[in-house]
């Protein structure tokens, strides 16, 4: 059995041809890729193509217009589905390859899927060559089918608006299609096209289809009763009964599931809607799927027409969405109740499921085995054996598949940039931002960014080490976090030596400290921020202040037990 990881492709393939391509000046130093196709013919040398470059012909299902000729453009609108792929091939004969294609947020930093399919190399009967390749175009078209999905997200979050307005959100059972089609009318405002659209897709079979699944899950299994009987009113085109017996059930689902994950609930919806999302949106998951439909779902919950408030009873009220104050106290509006209507309380309810679905999927077994890496990895680095904790964080890097939370992948690149930093491998760490697509500014992922600026400084990029730790700083909302980062700060001046400069960060942060106003930086980063105003008062000859600051920091080290930080002061004292 073949096995092969990201890391091995990358070193032996893609590197050289990123390199060979930057000296010679056909692509800029932050060019980024989101897919790569690696071909091995049995005779001309290996070749390497990153996305536009490669040329990948498969089969569609669609509605595509009957006087296309070839080389014209098919349009996102016309595609339903992807239902076969034709093989890397020279003249009709397979050839071996590997194709990756990126798999999360561009700016929290790159994980890809790989295929890869060397049968072509190996002697085979008929019969094996045909199941080979079977195979191999199920697993390629499973990916293309993926990025369809995505690339038609990536083209509704163009008009997140429009669609919230018109009663809809990113839903998954409508992905690609008929969503790509329903958001294309929106936009021409062909209300009975979209309509239409919509509800000749959404057929009872199919509805019945998607609740099918619903059982697993004990929020929607405790209710099958209603869930079903509102699915009888529907089919005999009740709506107002099925709409109204629904409805509140979106409310008790998002809450039963909030307290499973929580024991700090608020009382009002809008407000444990928003707690919900908060909750979720720290996992992290790697497929940009799941953010998205994350985001627009609960953006919908929460600014759409279901929660739209009105303080005046006879003031207008959308109808693109069943209203649940209107429903729950009783203002009756015909228009609310409608089959249209009936449908999207289902596609709501189904899409909670999936969201609820696919953070429950979280291998549990692998977030444990991870999580103790992790916790290994902090205890190996405090005791300052940075190698040993390198081995480690290869070994998370290395994992075929991350199906558990993406911030494991994530920390342990961060970890991997950390441990360069120390062993004075500046241009490895620097390599990583490329190697793993880390190429803006997030939020959610500061961090590298943090450390990039300190061997930016470390190099003698001054400018560019200041620029970016400024803007670190200012996209940080956490108070501890921008406190870390404008240590950090300091930590650059004392590099370039401003020692003054640096002074006053480090004395304006022990302030602040001091005054309670973080009490938690006692135990998160105080000790190297005394260590490092103790060794610029002893650069600027103040020797008093320097020994005060310094055994202040050994003495929060050996409080800590971090015996990294200790052997550190202890060389500064001796």
């Amino acid at each position: 059995m073949i096995s092969i990881n990201y890391d091995q492709i990358y070193n032996n393939w893609i590197k050289p041809e990123l390199e060979k391509r930057k000296a010679e000046g056909l692509i800029e130093t932050d060019f980024r890729f989101t897919k790569c196709l690696i071909t091995f013919p049995k005779k001309p040398k290996t070749l390497v193509k990153f996305n536009s470059e490669i040329d990948i012909t498969f089969l569609v299902e669609g509605s595509i217009k009957e006087d296309k000729e070839k080389g014209d453009p098919i349009y996102n609108e016309e595609v339903n589905d992807i239902v076969d792929v034709v093989l890397p091939n020279i003249d009709g004969e397979r050839i071996a390859f590997i194709y990756l294609q990126f798999n999360g947020n561009y700016s929290e930093s790159a994980l890809y899927d790989v295929m890869f399919d060397f049968t072509p190399n190996h002697t085979l009967t008929d019969s094996e060559q045909e199941k080979s390749s079977k195979t191999a175009r199920n697993s390629l078209v499973k990916l293309l089918r993926k990025e369809l999905r995505e690339r038609t997200i990536r083209y509704i979050v163009q008009f997140k608006d429009l669609l919230i307005q018109n009663g809809f959100w990113v839903i998954p059972a409508l992905l690609p299609s008929p969503l790509n089609k329903i958001i294309a009318a929106i936009q021409k405002n062909n209300v009975s096209e979209t309509k239409e659209l919509f509800i000749n897709h959404c057929s009872d079979e199919f509805l019945e289809s998607l609740m099918g699944n619903w059982w697993e899950l004990k929020e929607f299994s405790d209710r099958r009763e209603v869930f079903e009987e509102a699915f009888f009113c529907h089919r005999n085109e009740k709506y107002i009964t099925a709409i109204s017996t629904l409805l509140p059930h979106l409310e008790g689902i998002i809450t039963e599931f909030g307290h499973s994950v929580s024991n700090e609930m608020p009382w009002r919806q809008d407000s444990k809607t928003r707690k919900v999302r908060d909750l979720l949106s720290k996992i992290s998951l790697s497929t940009y799927e799941f953010q998205s439909v994350l985001y627009f779902t609960f953006s919908f919950l929460v600014n759409g027409p279901m929660l739209d408030t009105f303080n005046d009873w006879f003031q207008k009220v959308n109808v693109d969405f069943p209203n649940r104050h209107a429903v729950g106290h009783g203002k009756y509006i015909r228009e609310l109740y409608t089959q249209e209507n009936s449908i999207k309380v289902f596609l709501l309810l189904d899409t909670i499921y999936w969201i609820i679905k696919e953070y429950i999927n979280v291998n549990v077994i692998e977030h444990q085995e991870m999580t103790k890496k992790l916790h290994k990895i902090n205890i190996l680095d405090s005791e300052g054996k940075i190698e040993e904790a390198l081995v480690e964080v290869e070994e998370i890097l290395k994992h075929p598949k991350f199906t558990m939370k993406y911030d494991f992948f994530r920390q342990a690149i961060y970890y991997k940039m950390v441990f360069y930093y120390e062993l004075e491998q500046l241009d490895e760490a620097l390599e990583l931002f490329e190697k793993y697509g880390i190429n803006e500014l997030s939020e959610t992922f500061l961090n590298p960014f943090n450390i990039k600026s300190l061997l930016l400084a470390k190099k003698g990029d001054f400018e560019e080490a200041h620029r970016l730790i400024g803007n670190i700083i200012e996209k940080t909302q956490d108070n501890l976090e921008k406190l870390n980062y404008t240590d950090n700060k300091g930590e650059i001046f004392q590099m370039e030596g401003n020692y003054e400069e640096a002074i006053k960060i480090y004395e304006d942060i022990l302030k602040k400290v001091k005054e309670d106003l973080e009490p938690k930086a006692f135990v998160y980063f105080n000790h190297m921020t005394h260590l490092r105003l103790g060794i610029c008062y002893k650069e600027v000859g103040n020797v008093e202040k320097a020994l005060d600051h310094i055994k202040e920091g050994k003495r929060i080290a050996e409080q800590r037990n971090l015996k990294k930080w200790i052997k550190k002061a202890e060389a500064i004292l001796w």
